[in-house]
């Protein structure tokens, strides 16, 4: 039987970019996708375009809430996929992200996966794409990864229904800038984050995004992750050189991601 994968969406009056977000899910080559929006009490035509696509829409749920980590943690506490992701409205899948997710965890037996950095314009157009390097756990405990280093992308970002369990969700719903992070910090505690190389999702750029309060958001981590130390302000200055790096000069240094062997028919770890 093929696993579940779950697709999660906060969304409130976000009309004008839900479709491309609903488009992606429904040009997926996987097929077996629960896919649950939950709406904050849109005003603005968002619920028309929910409706217009319900047979893409497997859960609605549509009420006033506190904002979106509240919207995410509703739509968590439903999931039945044995994978599960959340996107926000604008933002993509690749078409074969989902084959190559469930596939991929299925297959290796783990729990967490991230893919390519990726961004694309109003146009759906990719506009930026970068592997990461690495990704430490205790440097992800200690808020590193946004703030020093390159952040991790949500878009992109996949884990098995498991690591639900490591979440508060009280905790979640409080927060309003760094419930990404929230969760990174949780799946931590109990599985390392693994980087598969091929794009999965995409970031969306558009006109009048709000630019979010960093200040605001970075003191929000600080109320849940560990302070760090002299050694690991040491250990950020050198990842960061890393990161600089050209990847194929990374990767001859340090083998640190997933690579799909055509020989073998199946992602490696070389």
């Amino acid at each position: 039987m093929n696993p579940l994968l779950t697709i999660i969406t906060p969304v409130f009056n976000s009309a004008k970019l839900l479709q491309s977000t609903i488009d992606s899910i429904k040009n997926q080559t996987y097929k077996n996708v629960e896919y649950i929006i939950v709406d904050g009490g849109s005003t603005d035509g968002t619920l028309d375009i929910i409706n217009d696509n319900s047979q893409m829409v497997s859960v609605l749920i549509s009420e006033k809430d506190s904002g979106m980590y509240d919207a995410l943690s509703k739509g968590l506490k439903v999931a039945k996929g044995d994978f599960i992701c959340y996107l926000n409205a604008g933002d993509i899948l690749y078409p074969d992200a989902a084959s190559k997710v469930v596939k991929f965890l299925s297959e290796n037996k783990l729990d967490w996966v991230t893919g390519y950095i990726s961004e694309c314009n109003e146009s759906n157009e990719i506009t930026k794409i970068d592997l990461p390097f690495r990704y430490k756990t205790h440097l992800i405990q200690r808020g590193m990864y946004g703030k020093y280093l390159p952040y991790i992308q949500q878009e992109s970002t996949f884990w098995s229904k498991k690591l639900i369990d490591t979440i508060d969700f009280d905790k979640l719903r409080s927060l309003r800038l760094a419930g990404d992070y929230y969760l990174w910090y949780c799946f931590s505690k109990e599985s390392k984050l693994e980087i598969l190389k091929t794009p999965l999702g995409a970031f969306k750029k558009h006109e009048g995004q709000l630019s979010e309060d960093l200040h605001r958001y970075w003191k929000e981590v600080g109320e849940f992750t560990e302070p760090s130390n002299l050694f690991n302000k040491f250990e950020v200055l050198l990842e960061g050189l890393y990161w600089l790096l050209d990847v194929r000069v990374r990767e001859k240094l340090v083998s640190t991601n997933w690579r799909f062997d055509h020989a073998k028919h199946q992602w490696m770890k070389k």
